[in-house]
Formats: structure tokens, sequence, C-alpha cells
């Protein structure tokens, strides 16, 4: 399931609940980064 409004973007898993994304829409750029994840540059990454 999707959730949106003017400035974020929520994906829930529909037979769990679980939020697997959150995303906060800026117009200027073409990638947003999931909230729920720690920033990296590789997935798993620590830096």
């Amino acid at each position: 399931m999707l959730l949106a409004d003017d400035t974020t973007v929520t994906v829930i898993h529909l037979d769990t609940g679980e939020i697997l994304a959150t995303n906060t829409i800026n117009p200027t750029r073409s990638y947003w980064r999931n909230n729920e994840k720690e920033p990296g540059r590789w997935p798993g990454s620590s830096s």
C-alpha cells in the first residue's frame, strides 16, 4: 500500500503492516532516499 501527501510517501506491506519505506518528496531531485534505512553508498554499508 502506498500513502502519499504533499511532502511524504510511505510504502506499507499489505499483509503485515510493516513500513517498508518512507521518502520525503523533493521535486528538485530525481531520487528520494528511503528514510527507513541508514544512509550509505551500498546496501548494508556502514559509511
